[in-house]
C-alpha cells in the first residue's frame, strides 16, 4: 500500500510494532504511534494480523481520536476494530468507514453497521481486482516451481515472522 501511495502527494504515516523507524523511512513512511497516526490521518488504512496483541486494536479507547471527517478502511480482519465502539463513533456522523472486513463475517442483514449512511461494506473482496487473482496464481507456480527445482523459495516465511503475519 505504501507503494501504490507514492505516486500521490501524500504523507504517509505508519504504525507498526516490529519495525524500525529507519525500515518505515525505506518503505518510505514517517513512523509513529497509533495514538498520533489517527489524530493526524485522514485516512486510516488498518493492514495487520489478527492477534491476540492486535485484538480489538482500534476501539472505544482510540477511535475517538480520528479527525472529523476521515475515513477509516480495514481490508485485514474485522476484529482489529471493536465494531460497537465503531457504530457509536459512526452514528455521531463526524467520520466514515470503508470495511471489507467484519466479525462476524459476513454480518448479519439487521447488522447496525448496514443502517448507517456514512458506511460501506464491502463482501471481503479487497485485492480481488483487475487481474489480481492471476497474480496470486502465479506467485504460487513461481514457487512451487522453486521447489521443484530444489530452489530457495522466492518469497520465504521465516519461524520468526509468523507471530506477525496475518
Amino acid at each position: 500500500m505504501l507503494r501504490l501511495l507514492q505516486q500521490f502527494e501524500v504523507n504517509r504515516l505508519l504504525y507498526d510494532p516490529t519495525l524500525s523507524g529507519e525500515e518505515a523511512t525505506k518503505l518510505g513512511a514517517t513512523k509513529v504511534e497509533l495514538t498520533e497516526l489517527l489524530r493526524r490521518s485522514d485516512a486510516v488504512l488498518v493492514h495487520a494480523p489478527l492477534l491476540p496483541e492486535t485484538h480489538h486494536m482500534l476501539g472505544q479507547h482510540n477511535l475517538h481520536l480520528l479527525k472529523d471527517g476521515a475515513i477509516i478502511i480495514n481490508t485485514a480482519r474485522g476484529a482489529l476494530i471493536d465494531e460497537e465502539a465503531l457504530y457509536d463513533e459512526l452514528k455521531t456522523g463526524r467520520i466514515l468507514a470503508c470495511l471489507d472486513v467484519t466479525d462476524p463475517e459476513p454480518p448479519s442483514p439487521d447488522h447496525p453497521l448496514r443502517s448507517l449512511p456514512n458506511v460501506i461494506l464491502t463482501p471481503h473482496i479487497a485485492g480481488v481486482v483487475n487481474n489480481g487473482l492471476y497474480r496470486l496464481g502465479g506467485y504460487v507456480l513461481a514457487e512451487a516451481q522453486q521447489f521443484i527445482n530444489k530452489q530457495e523459495p522466492l518469497n520465504p516465511v521465516r519461524r520468526e515472522q509468523l507471530q506477525y503475519l496475518a
